[in-house]
């Protein structure tokens, strides 16, 4: 991607002010004080920012919540008329002043590309219309690589800490916002740049009636401290600023961004694959005689960012993280008795060092909200206990302490490792209603080698199984 941090060849006359030390409270008084020097150059305007749970999904009754994780909320700016994408000029900018959220298992920042108008339409050439694509403009900030007022290293300090999000096309924008920060003593290693792509994709910026809509959003995953972490949630430290130039300027694009490169170059050892293929032999035999069993597709549904594809062919990206891989380990998954249930038996990517955390999330396909999830770190040593060994002699103990296998169903009665799929109740609306559909996604963020999303080639699969009770 480019550039995580200010680069002085975008920057003109830095001021000659002495750098002072930023606390992570810190962020309204460097939101006024940037404010009230950017005013010269940019008319400015403040919008909130707010975090999109299940909870909230289901109390708006959203028709699209795309899928979010349930144990990882959005976060995102609400812009006029309370929705979470604006317009931008190519000489605009949107400036996040933040500070960042206690530990969590994963934090990342990314911008998006959420509309965009065609005529006609790549699906329909008799049609002209507005496309929801919500495609992912940049590599996403994490925090192995955020820059923060806390550290001059990338991600040398990603949490509970001050930091700043310039998303902007234009690279004259962009060296005001940086030089205004400097002259406040701000450092320039704590400012992370979105470069839009205006040329690659190429963007349709500007405010006309076809112009495309662009949003951040925010994704925070697994705290390490849940009520240090609600805390941050309830109090919202967030500050977004949309610049426009007071007077009218040509546009001068900042460089295309450079993105990531999945894969390391080793892929997964071949025993895991044997053990997970061992393993799921033992668990088909337990429950062949009171289950049919029936293999799902897992490869098949692989999603994962194709740079620019969405915005390219019209179709909906659904939020795409440039960090994560997704599978569907079900899709249009109806049980017919409240015993039926998912069988998953996969290798711990955390283990084998290819991911930073992993899921499962049972999701509502009314809403595409997903109600109840399960993580790597809860499934630690599932795999032992599903298959029934305690003894670290038995010579699959080594082994299968390196995967993981659960089940998924409303009825999880003695069941090992089970996740219990919710139904939705008079005080509690989030789940799923016996009879209707689901999907069971499956997530893999964050190579900490690469630091992006992994290589599934590198990767051994989950394998997915729907079992129907007889």
């Amino acid at each position: 991607m480019a550039s995580a941090h200010a680069s002085p060849a975008v920057m003109t006359a830095q001021a000659a002010t002495t750098a002072r030390l930023w606390s992570a409270s810190d962020y309204q008084t460097l939101t006024s004080q940037f404010t009230a020097g950017i005013s010269a150059k940019f008319s400015v305007k403040q919008f909130p920012w707010t975090f999109v749970t299940p909870e909230s999904c289901f109390a708006a009754g959203m028709t699209n919540c795309y899928g979010a994780n349930p144990d990882s909320p959005y976060g995102t700016a609400v812009f006029k008329g309370n929705i979470n994408s604006t317009k931008l000029k190519k000489t605009d900018a949107l400036v996040l002043i933040m500070q960042t959220p206690p530990e969590l298992g994963y934090f990342g920042i990314t911008s998006y590309l959420n509309t965009r108008y065609y005529s006609p339409l790549p699906s329909d050439p008799t049609k002209s219309g507005t496309v929801v694509l919500f495609e992912s403009l940049n590599d996403s900030v994490n925090q192995l690589d955020i820059m923060t007022a806390g550290s001059s290293t990338p991600g040398g300090a990603p949490f509970s800490q001050l930091a700043v999000f310039v998303m902007t096309a234009d690279s004259r924008t962009y060296s005001d916002v940086v030089n205004q920060l400097t002259a406040l003593g701000y450092p320039t290693t704590g400012i992370n740049l979105l470069a839009l792509p205006i040329t690659a994709v190429p963007l349709n910026m500007g405010t006309g009636s076809g112009a495309d809509t662009y949003s951040l959003f925010m994704r925070a995953a697994y705290p390490k401290d849940k009520t240090a972490f609600s805390n941050y949630l309830a109090s919202t430290p967030i500050n977004t600023l949309k610049l426009s130039p007071l007077a009218s300027r040509k546009s001068t694009p900042l460089p295309t961004p450079a993105y990531k490169v999945p894969g390391e170059g080793v892929a997964e050892p071949d025993y895991l694959k044997q053990a997970r293929n061992q393993l799921v032999n033992e668990l088909k035999a337990k429950y062949a005689a009171a289950y049919t069993i029936t293999e799902n597709n897992v490869p098949g549904t692989l999603q994962q960012t194709n740079n620019f594809y969405c915005a390219d062919q019209g179709v909906v990206c659904n939020g795409d993280n440039p960090d994560a891989i997704y599978l569907q380990d079900a899709y249009q998954y109806t049980p017919a008795k409240l015993k039926d249930k998912i069988l998953v038996v996969g290798v711990d990517h955390v283990k084998s060092g290819k991911a930073t955390y992993t899921s499962d999330s049972v999701v509502n396909l009314a809403n595409n909200t997903g109600v109840v999830a399960i993580n790597n770190t809860t499934l630690s040593g599932s795999a032992l206990k599903m298959a029934g060994i305690t003894d670290p002699s038995d010579p699959r103990y080594a082994l299968y302490s390196q995967l993981y296998a659960m089940t998924i169903s409303y009825d999880c009665t003695g069941e090992p490792v089970c996740l219990t799929i919710p139904q939705p109740t008079a005080d509690n609306p989030v789940g799923v209603p016996f009879g209707t559909n689901m999907k069971i996604t499956a997530r893999t963020y964050l190579d900490p080698v690469t630091k992006t999303r992994p290589l599934a080639q590198e990767l051994i699969l989950e394998r997915a199984f729907t079992l129907r009770a007889n």
